[in-house]
């Protein structure tokens, strides 16, 4: 329950933020930043499970669905991806090491944006998407490493789009994974 309630609220801080743009500049608005907690050796573990997912999407018009793509799927195959190739083994039970996932859609979040034609600014609608990624110490149920990335969102995107979007946070996070 400890371990729930964490994910939680790491994933609040983060999830109103990330997908979107075209292949050449389509990764200049992703913002990625990544912490670990300093006591912690991430190296040493092995094994790993996944124990938590949290989704929040705000679309009432459905303008934000990718067709053929299942994001929750995606995120765990993209993340399974980056730590098999730091020689991590995923398990069924007695991982070293738990994850969890958090991710976001805001299609109605505001920001405010400069006008070039009078020099000052004015509220627009921006849509925003997060992911965070969690790693967990099963002994302790605290967070020693978290990821995160935040980016505009576009309405109606592609799946290609998405997977690149997302493959590109994911990769730039666990750059900052000390594996």
């Amino acid at each position: 329950m400890k371990i729930v309630r964490l994910f939680a609220a790491c994933a609040l801080v983060v999830v109103p933020s990330l997908l979107t743009g075209c292949v050449s500049s389509a990764f200049k608005d992703i913002r990625v930043e990544a912490e670990s907690d300093p006591k912690s050796n991430l190296g040493a573990f092995e094994t790993y499970a996944w124990v938590a997912a949290a989704a929040a999407v705000r679309d009432p018009e459905g303008q934000w669905s990718p067709s053929n793509l299942d994001v929750g799927a995606e995120i765990v195959r993209l993340v399974d991806n980056q730590l098999q190739a730091a020689g991590k083994a995923k398990v069924n039970t007695m991982p070293d090491l738990l994850l969890a996932y958090g991710v976001g859609v805001d299609m109605k979040a505001m920001g405010v944006v400069e006008n070039k034609d009078t020099g000052g600014y004015r509220f627009e609608r921006i849509p925003k998407g997060g992911l965070m990624v969690v790693f967990i110490d099963p002994r302790t149920g605290r967070a020693i490493w978290a990821g995160a990335a935040e980016a505009d969102v576009q309405e109606n995107p592609s799946s290609d789009l998405v997977h690149k979007r997302l493959d590109y946070a994911i990769t730039e996070m666990f750059k900052q994974a000390p594996l």
